[in-house]
């Protein structure tokens, strides 16, 4: 059973194929010649830098590559509000990011509010994961979910999802999810949000 298989029987939306090979390649490019800035985090409602905590880059791509993800994005939202039983407002704006050997963001959740209506995060794989150093893959560097399992005792068991390029993972986004350091080559994925409606 495939990683994304075991995490949609844990309630998580994976969806395959929303980016196609070549619009795939060609963002991969164009992210590897673009300008980047370190990603930050959030805590308490103030942004900051922390390299213990998140240590990759945030990629500025074209406003043409941007609004092409995101009108694919969007039209997946009636599943996602199906699929979770949501109401979903905006879409934030997309962070392209790049991960190189090292880098890494520690266990977290995106969405800390106290209130009872929540967001969804999403995530867009651009290349694939493997063990031997190949041209354009990556080594380690996956996205891992806890709190998944109905278990007391199996929140620290936690579920990695590699991901294929163009597919994409939607979850809840108060669920603790980390993604391990890069050992080779350099990770490449799309993130964005989208607000409770």
């Amino acid at each position: 059973m495939r990683a994304s298989d075991l995490l949609s029987s844990f309630g998580l939306f994976v969806e395959p194929d929303v980016l196609d090979a070549e619009l795939c390649s060609r963002i991969r490019d164009e992210m590897l010649a673009a300008s980047e800035e370190a990603a930050e985090v959030v805590r308490q409602g103030a942004r900051q830098i922390d390299s213990e905590m998140r240590r990759t880059k945030i990629v500025k791509v074209s406003t043409a590559t941007q609004e092409q993800v995101e009108s694919k994005v969007v039209a997946l939202k009636p599943r996602l509000e199906q699929h979770f039983g949501l109401s979903l407002g905006k879409l934030y704006a997309l962070q392209f990011l790049r991960y190189r050997v090292g880098d890494f963001f520690r266990l977290h959740v995106d969405d800390e509010s106290e209130t009872s209506a929540k967001g969804l995060s999403l995530v867009v794989f651009l290349n694939a994961q493997s063990n031997e150093p190949l041209d354009g893959t990556y080594g380690e560097g996956a996205l891992t979910f806890y709190g998944l399992l109905d278990d007391p005792g199996a929140e620290k068991i936690g579920l990695p999802m590699a991901g294929e390029p163009g597919e994409l993972v939607a979850f809840p986004s108060n669920i603790l999810h980390e993604v391990n350091a890069v050992t080779h080559g350099e990770r490449l994925t799309i993130v964005t949000w989208f607000s409770p409606g």
